[in-house]
């Protein structure tokens, strides 16, 4: 009988995220795999093909997990740091996510777009507007309209806070993202062409997720306003897109 040794579970592959394309004849999903150097997951998207049920990898860089499928179901986004400029904005402190496409068939990945704060779901309403969910900070503005002088300023004051942190709401950890006082995930409108974004839901009101609709005028959303305490339970609301009426259900 062979015993489970504790290293057994670095070998293990876990999968996350599966979706398929808009006309149902691929499936993307992230694969992660521990990595006990860098103390993390090494993350990577593969692909599921169904006419022939072949399994293959589409990126390698360890660090792709999140994405969503654009309509013409060849090209799929995702999120990831590849630029080694970016990576030292990151190490700094700066907030930002950066999107790259990719042509399921073939080809590199290219740049596609991205905004100052950190998005943890994107959703395609057609092919120049876009749905995230994004972290805010009330008492951290975005970077992005700074000049390089104060964006340095603000960027040394935060390294020199990093030791410590102000605690004003419970609960104020959270398991795979830390110290959560104070910070709101938001619904923002992307427009790509202008390269723009603007935020559809109020400054204290926390979104857990969003669905859009079949034809994407619309949007369920999960949600709860925070005073302090955030409450176990959520409210159930509904964006208009076009008019970005929020209305409790």
């Amino acid at each position: 009988m062979e015993r489970i040794k504790l290293d057994d579970f670095t070998k293990f592959h876990f999968i996350s995220g599966l979706e398929f394309s808009p006309d149902g004849e691929h499936a993307c999903f992230a694969v992660h795999k521990a990595n006990l150097d860098q103390n993390s997951y090494d993350s990577n998207l593969w692909l599921y093909r169904v006419g022939d049920e072949r399994v293959f990898q589409l990126t390698a860089l360890n660090s792709e997990a999140n994405f969503t499928w654009l309509d013409d179901n060849d090209h799929l986004i995702f999120k990831s740091i590849r630029d080694p400029k970016d990576k030292e904005r990151q190490e700094k402190g700066e907030e930002f996510t950066t999107f790259y496409r990719i042509n399921i068939h073939g080809g590199e990945a290219v740049r596609f777009f991205e905004v100052p704060f950190t998005v943890t779901q994107i959703q395609q309403i057609d092919q120049e507007n876009f749905l995230l969910i994004g972290l805010y900070h009330p008492v951290r503005p975005p970077l992005a309209d700074l000049d390089d002088a104060e964006r340095n300023r603000i960027l040394k004051e935060r390294r020199e806070e990093r030791d410590f942190e102000v605690l004003e709401e419970i609960p104020f950890w959270q398991d795979n993202r830390g110290f959560i006082s104070g910070i709101r995930s938001r619904i923002y409108h992307y427009h790509l062409p202008s390269n723009t974004w603007q935020p559809l839901t109020a400054e204290n009101l926390n979104v857990s997720s969003a669905f859009l609709n079949r034809n994407r005028s619309h949007a369920v959303v999960i949600a709860q306003t925070i005073s302090g305490k955030r409450e176990l339970a959520n409210q159930l609301y509904l964006l208009d897109l076009k008019t970005n009426a929020l209305r409790l259900l």
